[in-house]
């Protein structure tokens, strides 16, 4: 994530605990731990089944281990669970080693991007009410045309008013969702996004929210939707931009004004992905009953990284299998 690197932080005593981490710059520190912690002189990976939390050596365990995605049942001081208004480096630090381990046991990247919606929707919480901070959480990934299923396509076909000109064609597709309202919690109850075609730049400018979340991760459109083979390694080792709406309420580029944003309390919007080596870009849109500030919107982008590593395994199983 951003420049990393690797490095140690220095015990104070050779019998103390010592962080060996992949390493990232962020505004404000020198650089982020990820993982991994031993005395000196035995560094030891975290194993990728543990959530992040470092223990003490000799405990016989490195972290949580993975499981069903979702708030602990006794919260308290240092569970995951936060207050995205409040959410600190060390959050960051500990969500991102949660949202590695998402892929542990997975068929498919659309059962990665179910555990991801549902483990940011339920732990992003306001301690005091219990009260979750996102209305909906989305993810969203970029499928040609000719890899979805006959219901997908129909969809877009529907949007288009017509077949598509080529097979290849990308949409975006509606991997996974969470949220607030029964019927948001699953992808195949969208009434507007199930697959959103994206045949020209023109045409993208009838969605002004998928135009900003491309630009403002730093994306050109056009490579996106025809990337060069030549650059697509380039692209998906690049460290992209957060897509962030500061006050949702009057903004263009966030839809359904009078549906959605307005009456479920939508504050603010923050979108964080990347491209995967096929070219494809996913990204997670969270929509956040929480006014949220510039400097933690920043975070997220570390995040991306994490949900890469957990949904890079299953980049040619995308869907879950029928039935």
């Amino acid at each position: 994530a951003g420049t990393g690197t690797a490095g140690a932080c220095p015990a104070a005593a050779t019998n103390s605990p010592t962080i060996f981490a992949f390493a990232a710059n962020f505004p404000g520190y020198s650089w982020i731990p990820i993982y991994g912690f031993s005395r000196i002189g035995s560094y030891t990976p975290v194993p990728p089944g543990a959530i992040g939390r470092i223990l003490p050596h000799g405990s016989g365990n490195y972290g949580r281990p993975a499981t069903r995605p979702g708030p602990r049942s006794n919260p308290g001081k240092g569970d995951l669970m936060q207050n995205i208004k409040d959410f600190c480096l060390k959050d960051m630090v500990e969500f991102s080693a949660a949202l590695r381990s998402m892929g542990t046991g997975a068929k498919s990247m659309e059962e990665v991007a179910d555990r991801i919606v549902h483990y940011l929707h339920d732990n992003l919480v306001d301690q005091t009410s219990g009260k979750k901070n996102c209305a909906l959480v989305r993810f969203f990934k970029t499928v040609p045309y000719d890899e979805l299923d006959g219901e997908l396509q129909e969809f877009a076909r529907g949007v288009l008013k017509g077949p598509p000109e080529s097979p290849d064609m990308k949409c975006m597709v509606l991997l996974a969702s969470a949220g607030a309202r029964h019927e948001w919690n699953s992808r195949k109850n969208s009434v507007g996004h199930k697959a959103i075609p994206l045949p020209s730049e023109h045409f993208i400018d009838a969605f002004p929210m998928v135009r900003q979340i491309i630009q403002q991760m730093g994306l050109e459109v056009n490579t996106l939707l025809r990337p060069d083979p030549a650059v697509v390694l380039d692209m998906s080792q690049t460290t992209y931009n957060v897509f962030y709406i500061p006050e949702a309420v009057g903004s263009q580029y966030v839809p359904v004004q009078e549906e959605f944003v307005i009456p479920c309390g939508v504050r603010s919007v923050i979108g964080f992905g990347g491209v995967l080596p096929s070219g494809n870009l996913f990204v997670i849109i969270m929509f956040s009953r929480v006014p949220v500030p510039r400097e933690t919107a920043d975070m997220f982008r570390t995040l991306a990284l994490s949900v890469k590593v957990a949904i890079l395994p299953y980049y040619n199983i995308v869907f879950k299998e029928s039935g």
